[in-house]
């Protein structure tokens, strides 16, 4: 089985760690593929960006679906999603998408935390659409955007811990990281919390891996 990462933001340091993060994630037989949007924005961090990473999206898509069993759309906004699915053969998932229906799964209620105060409202709207505000304890922000958080994450991991805990304070019984840049830290952050930790890279290749093999 082949997955299809497409990273939506320019930013080529952001794909690499997705694809790091993904090779140590997927179960063996799986191969992880990813790619950056050939045109947009560094970063997603205001609504205003999404129409540039939607079309960079789809066009990175476009660029590299030969051969894919399933593909990503790796950005916390999934910028792109309803046209990407439409135009490719295969299944697509996005990172928010993901996080909330495998966070939500048995009734569970679940927080977020994202980087950044700016796409909060464009976050609830996508909890909306999903089906899953009625498990949603928290959203809880950071002080920091993508590129920071991305460029020293060590830096800003006490913040993302009194974060986490502050979810599970409001009720969380799991807590997701919202953001491409926070791929793979939710293993390690499992281990110190009380509740388990996800990020949406972790959710989205499960529900790939599901959905190429129904």
């Amino acid at each position: 089985m082949r997955i299809l990462i497409v990273n939506s933001n320019t930013t080529e340091a952001v794909t690499a760690g997705l694809l790091d993060a993904a090779r140590r994630l997927c179960p063996p037989g799986v191969e992880v593929v990813a790619t950056t949007a050939p045109c947009g924005v560094a970063a997603i961090e205001r609504p205003e960006h999404l129409p540039q990473a939607a079309l960079g999206t789809l066009r990175g898509f476009e660029a590299n679906a030969t051969g894919a069993d399933a593909g990503i759309v790796a950005c916390f906004s999934d910028p792109g999603l309803a046209e990407v699915r439409a135009a490719m053969p295969f299944p697509v998932v996005g990172l928010a998408e993901a996080a909330c229906l495998v966070a939500a799964e048995g009734g569970r209620r679940f927080a977020v935390v994202l980087l950044g105060h700016a796409m909060r409202d464009v976050l609830c709207g996508l909890i909306e659409e999903y089906g899953c505000a009625d498990r949603l304890a928290a959203i809880e922000c950071l002080s920091v955007g993508v590129l920071e958080f991305g460029r020293n994450p060590d830096t800003h991991m006490g913040e993302l811990h009194e974060a986490v805990r502050r979810c599970v304070d409001a009720g969380a019984e799991v807590v997701v990281l919202g953001g491409a840049v926070t791929a793979g830290l939710g293993e390690a952050l499992s281990k110190i919390s009380p509740v388990p930790v996800l990020d949406g890279l972790e959710c989205a290749l499960r529900m790939a891996i599901r959905r190429a093999g129904a």
